[in-house]
Protein backbone atom coordinates (compact mmCIF):
# COMPACT_ATOMS: atom_id res chain seq x y z
CA UNK A 1 0.00 0.00 0.00
CA UNK A 2 1.32 3.19 -1.33
CA UNK A 3 1.91 6.57 1.13
CA UNK A 4 -1.31 8.76 0.19
CA UNK A 5 0.19 12.27 -0.50
CA UNK A 6 -1.69 15.63 -0.47
CA UNK A 7 -1.02 19.12 -0.94
CA UNK A 8 2.43 18.72 -2.11
CA UNK A 9 3.49 20.43 -5.53
CA UNK A 10 4.45 17.56 -7.58
CA UNK A 11 3.31 14.93 -5.76
CA UNK A 12 -0.21 14.51 -5.04
CA UNK A 13 -2.16 11.56 -4.86
CA UNK A 14 -5.58 11.44 -7.01
CA UNK A 15 -8.92 12.20 -5.48
CA UNK A 16 -9.82 8.35 -6.77
CA UNK A 17 -6.94 7.11 -4.53
CA UNK A 18 -7.86 9.46 -1.64
CA UNK A 19 -11.36 7.81 -2.29
CA UNK A 20 -10.64 3.93 -2.53
CA UNK A 21 -8.86 4.33 0.65
CA UNK A 22 -11.27 5.57 2.42
CA UNK A 23 -13.66 2.81 0.87
CA UNK A 24 -11.03 0.41 1.90
CA UNK A 25 -10.38 1.39 5.83
CA UNK A 26 -14.34 1.60 6.17
CA UNK A 27 -14.99 -1.65 4.99
CA UNK A 28 -12.19 -2.88 6.81
CA UNK A 29 -13.63 -1.18 9.97
CA UNK A 30 -17.12 -2.20 9.09
CA UNK A 31 -15.80 -6.11 9.17
CA UNK A 32 -13.61 -5.71 12.96
CA UNK A 33 -17.34 -4.11 14.28
CA UNK A 34 -19.15 -6.75 13.04
CA UNK A 35 -17.23 -9.48 14.64
CA UNK A 36 -17.46 -7.49 17.76
CA UNK A 37 -21.42 -7.56 17.85
CA UNK A 38 -21.52 -11.10 16.26
CA UNK A 39 -18.65 -12.49 18.56
CA UNK A 40 -17.60 -14.66 15.77
CA UNK A 41 -16.09 -14.45 12.43
CA UNK A 42 -17.79 -14.31 9.15
CA UNK A 43 -18.75 -17.74 7.02
CA UNK A 44 -16.75 -17.12 4.00
CA UNK A 45 -17.91 -18.22 0.75
CA UNK A 46 -14.78 -20.35 -0.56
CA UNK A 47 -16.46 -19.37 -4.34
CA UNK A 48 -15.97 -15.40 -3.55
CA UNK A 49 -12.93 -15.50 -1.50
CA UNK A 50 -9.50 -16.41 -2.18
CA UNK A 51 -7.71 -19.25 -0.38
CA UNK A 52 -3.84 -19.69 0.28
CA UNK A 53 -1.73 -22.28 0.27
CA UNK A 54 1.76 -22.77 1.78
CA UNK A 55 1.51 -19.71 3.48
CA UNK A 56 3.24 -18.08 6.63
CA UNK A 57 3.07 -14.37 7.92
CA UNK A 58 6.09 -12.04 6.44
CA UNK A 59 7.23 -8.81 7.44
CA UNK A 60 8.03 -5.94 4.95
CA UNK A 61 7.31 -3.06 7.02
CA UNK A 62 4.18 -4.62 7.86
CA UNK A 63 3.27 -8.34 8.70
CA UNK A 64 1.31 -9.93 5.65
CA UNK A 65 0.50 -13.18 4.12
CA UNK A 66 2.34 -14.72 1.82
CA UNK A 67 1.93 -17.69 -0.33
CA UNK A 68 0.00 -19.04 -3.64
CA UNK A 69 -3.38 -17.06 -3.93
CA UNK A 70 -6.12 -19.20 -5.64
CA UNK A 71 -9.11 -16.66 -6.29
CA UNK A 72 -11.98 -18.17 -7.40
CA UNK A 73 -13.43 -15.04 -9.16
CA UNK A 74 -10.27 -14.63 -11.17
CA UNK A 75 -8.13 -17.94 -11.62
CA UNK A 76 -4.79 -17.76 -12.87
CA UNK A 77 -3.32 -20.98 -14.16
CA UNK A 78 -0.24 -19.36 -12.62
CA UNK A 79 -0.98 -19.20 -8.88
CA UNK A 80 -0.03 -21.76 -7.50
CA UNK A 81 3.64 -21.42 -9.39
CA UNK A 82 4.08 -17.68 -8.67
CA UNK A 83 4.38 -16.46 -4.72
CA UNK A 84 1.78 -13.97 -3.57
CA UNK A 85 1.91 -11.32 -0.40
CA UNK A 86 -1.41 -9.56 0.53
CA UNK A 87 -1.63 -6.12 1.52
CA UNK A 88 -0.68 -5.67 5.48
CA UNK A 89 -2.36 -8.32 7.84
CA UNK A 90 -5.13 -6.86 10.61
CA UNK A 91 -6.81 -9.87 11.65
CA UNK A 92 -5.83 -13.57 11.83
CA UNK A 93 -7.71 -16.46 12.74
CA UNK A 94 -5.63 -19.76 13.10
CA UNK A 95 -8.30 -22.02 14.16
CA UNK A 96 -10.92 -20.89 11.27
CA UNK A 97 -8.69 -21.01 8.83
CA UNK A 98 -9.41 -17.17 8.52
CA UNK A 99 -7.74 -13.39 7.82
CA UNK A 100 -8.50 -10.04 6.80
CA UNK A 101 -5.92 -8.48 5.26
CA UNK A 102 -6.65 -4.24 4.86
CA UNK A 103 -8.48 -4.52 1.90
CA UNK A 104 -10.32 -8.28 2.09
CA UNK A 105 -10.81 -11.27 3.24
CA UNK A 106 -8.37 -14.59 2.72
CA UNK A 107 -9.35 -18.69 4.02
CA UNK A 108 -6.33 -20.08 4.76
CA UNK A 109 -5.37 -23.58 3.09
CA UNK A 110 -2.16 -25.24 4.07
CA UNK A 111 0.83 -23.49 6.40
CA UNK A 112 3.93 -23.55 4.84
CA UNK A 113 6.52 -25.55 7.37
CA UNK A 114 7.30 -22.41 9.15
CA UNK A 115 3.94 -21.01 9.49
CA UNK A 116 3.60 -21.77 13.36
CA UNK A 117 7.21 -19.93 14.21
CA UNK A 118 5.64 -16.79 12.01
CA UNK A 119 2.38 -16.39 13.92
CA UNK A 120 4.34 -16.79 17.10
CA UNK A 121 6.39 -14.10 16.42
CA UNK A 122 3.72 -11.20 15.09
CA UNK A 123 0.92 -12.09 17.72
CA UNK A 124 0.82 -12.41 21.35
CA UNK A 125 -2.91 -14.20 22.23
CA UNK A 126 -2.30 -12.97 25.80
CA UNK A 127 -1.62 -8.92 24.31
CA UNK A 128 -4.70 -6.19 25.38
Amino acid sequence: MKILRFGEPDANSSFRAIGARVKSCSALSADLRKILLDRRLPELDPKKTPIIENWAIENYMAPMLTGYIHDPQNPDPRSSEWLSFTMPLELLSVAENTARSMSRWYRLGTPSPWAVDTVKAWGDPHER
